[in-house]
């Protein structure tokens, strides 16, 4: 394959591999980056390791045809041959920022490199080094390195959806005045948001020895087009070559240590205490009755009752610890409206986020596999799915698209749902693919044969329909991302679809735990629950009954609502038909969660002594 590419003629099924091969490549140029206790040797097996693997990823981006990444790195190779790192440390941090931006281009899966930029960035180690007596010496690329006080300001913004951005003001290395036109920059600066902190620092700006001021700007929302050329233009004093402009991703060592703090319910952590102090009475209790001599029977059945409230008490405090350690599902669905509005934006469109989560919660581990998934379907409603505001003024349609992100539980599974009501897939298109035709779809297939064709093709690496391959569209591989993490969840994925009406992706996601408030009830000696939200549901059910079939349930004893873990429940015939999951009550009482779907298909009462009893 020639390495010699336009930019837009990028091979975007190979783009997968180079992403994955690179992945590798960034993990071995971490390790090789020196530390401070690990000083650089000139000419050692580290710095030859260095280039060979820039080499690499070089040659892979000009392969794939990423052609202002490959030239970025072919620079960065002509530095390293002639630079000596014991004269000139000042290159280590600068490499240091290019492997993060390669490893957030490779976890975005992006194809965009701003090789103007990073070009700006490296110029003054590719100028000549010789300098005359009356020749200043070159200004500095001083690193901007946050606190860890700042390191959690900026994810704590950015967990919440909103902006955070890089602004970088370059001068030439004879610009006059540089500190004057900082300060003004700043200035300029807070029209837009606020400023967290600034390099060089206030204080530092008089030596005027600085080829770059860096800023992080936080903004509560996106900044529009019209406010970036602003910026941009700045007004530029002799000597400013240019600004640019970067939404801030906090590197791994900076996010790793915000995500181990967890954001605790307090009413939690008071049940968490109150266990544990029950735990202690009950140990007090069982030792009380252990040293009584030469036992009768009443003190073994006493025993034997302070025995099980102590491992009621632990199982309550094991289920404890795990709900402190799940993520709301309205925590994770924040993420998103961000990306969704900034995608509207760009798209010029306009858009409706409708989200309904149930007040579920669900374990981090899953919460994190969600993330790049949901993401990328909620991209593909506004890019692919909905149309402009005229294109639906003119269907008929209100000029403002809907994006609606819900999850429930249902059937013994956690189900994510995102749907847009827009022009629906293209299954025409789809059909006349490429990849379609590499399936072999003969005619007389069935609707569920034309379906599974719809989601092979769908999901396969390489599949767009996109006309052309923009910023927005077209890379064909955001799909394959979704279906890779639902797998690994062992999850499926289900696609409904209507032309002219929209698209929905649900997403079934089999869980151990689950939280969710629930309504609790009393019915043939058991203690039952449905989830808060069904209440609907639950009243047009089986409360009331539809007036032809008795109601599913009777004789029911109302006990309130309480926040519950629910666990899977073990496979079982009778269980499944009418449970989604076990969970226990404060007092350590198992609770059997009703499906609201199948109760209301039920042609007769429930019968839950039919349904086995779960030991506590």
């Amino acid at each position: 394959m020639g390495t010699h590419r336009l930019e837009t003629e990028i091979d975007y099924p190979l783009l997968p591999y180079f992403f994955e091969e690179t992945a590798g490549h960034l993990a071995e140029l971490t390790r090789l980056l020196p530390k401070e206790d690990h000083p650089f040797v000139l000419f050692s097996e580290r710095q030859k390791a260095l280039l060979r693997i820039i080499h690499q990823i070089k040659g892979s981006a000009a392969v794939v045809g990423l052609i202002p990444l490959s030239k970025t790195l072919h620079e960065v190779e002509n530095i390293l041959t002639q630079w000596n790192p014991q004269d000139d440390p000042s290159l280590f941090p600068l490499l240091s920022d290019l492997t993060t931006a390669l490893e957030i281009m490779v976890t975005k899966e992006s194809h965009h490199w701003d090789g103007d930029y990073w070009h700006a960035r490296f110029r003054i180690y590719t100028s000549p080094s010789t300098t005359t007596e009356n020749q200043a010496p070159p200004k500095l690329d001083l690193p901007l390195i946050l606190s860890q006080e700042e390191k959690e300001k900026v994810a704590s913004w950015q967990e919440e959806g909103k902006m955070v951005y890089g602004i970088e003001l370059f001068f030439s290395q004879e610009a006059p005045f540089r500190s004057a036109t900082a300060i003004a920059f700043y200035n300029y600066l807070q029209k837009f948001g606020a400023i967290l902190t600034t390099v060089p620092t206030f204080d530092q700006l008089p030596a005027e020895n600085f080829a770059i001021f860096k800023a992080v700007l936080f903004c509560p929302i996106p900044l529009s087009p019209e406010e970036k050329e602003k910026i941009t233009v700045f007004p530029a004093n002799e000597g400013v070559e240019g600004v640019y402009i970067r939404e801030w991703s906090y590197r791994k060592e900076e996010s790793q240590h915000f995500t181990k703090t967890l954001r605790v319910d307090g009413n939690a952590l008071q049940k968490l205490v109150q266990t544990v102090a029950a735990m202690e009475t009950d140990y007090r209790r069982v030792c009380a009755l252990h040293s009584v001599p030469c036992p009768d029977a009443t003190t073994k059945q006493k025993l034997g009752t302070a025995l099980r409230a102590l491992g009621d008490d632990l199982n309550l405090l094991r289920l404890g610890i795990i709900s402190l350690q799940m993520i709301s599902v309205k925590q994770l669905f924040s993420r998103f409206t961000h990306a969704i509005r900034k995608m509207a934006w760009e798209s010029h469109k306009v858009v409706k986020i409708v989200l309904d989560e149930n007040d579920l919660r669900i374990e981090k581990e899953v919460a994190e596999l969600l993330i790049d998934p949901l993401t990328q379907l909620a991209q593909n409603a506004v890019a692919h799915g909905l149309e402009t505001p005229a294109e639906r003024k003119a269907a008929g349609k209100n000029e403002t698209g809907t994006i609606r992100l819900e999850t429930r539980l249902a059937k013994g599974s956690l189900i994510v749902r995102i749907s847009d009501d827009g022009r629906g897939l293209n299954q025409k298109a789809i059909h006349a693919s490429p990849l379609a035709a590499e399936r072999h779809r003969p005619e007389g297939k069935t609707g569920a044969q034309e379906d599974c064709l719809l989601h092979k093709v769908l999901f396969s690496p390489g599949f767009t329909t996109a006309a052309k391959v923009d910023q927005l569209c077209g890379r064909g591989v955001g799909l394959c991302i979704v279906e890779n993490n639902i797998s690994k969840l062992n999850g499926t994925i289900e696609i409904e679809t209507t032309e002219g009406q929209g698209t929905t992706f649900t997403l079934k996601i089999p869980f151990r735990y689950l939280g969710a408030r629930v309504l609790l009830f009393r019915s043939a000696n058991r203690l039952c629950g449905l989830p808060v939200a069904t209440e609907a549901t639950m009243d047009a059910a089986f409360l009331t009954g539809d007036g032809k079939t008795p109601p599913p349930l009777k004789s029911m004893e109302f006990l309130g609502e309480e926040e519950l873990l629910i666990s899977c429940l073990e496979a079982n015939p009778e269980a499944d038909r009418c449970l989604c999951g076990i969970g226990y009550s404060s007092r350590g009482e198992p609770v059997y969660l009703l499906d609201p779907e199948t109760l209301a298909f039920l042609d007769g009462p429930l019968s839950l002594e039919a349904v086995p009893y779960v030991q506590r």
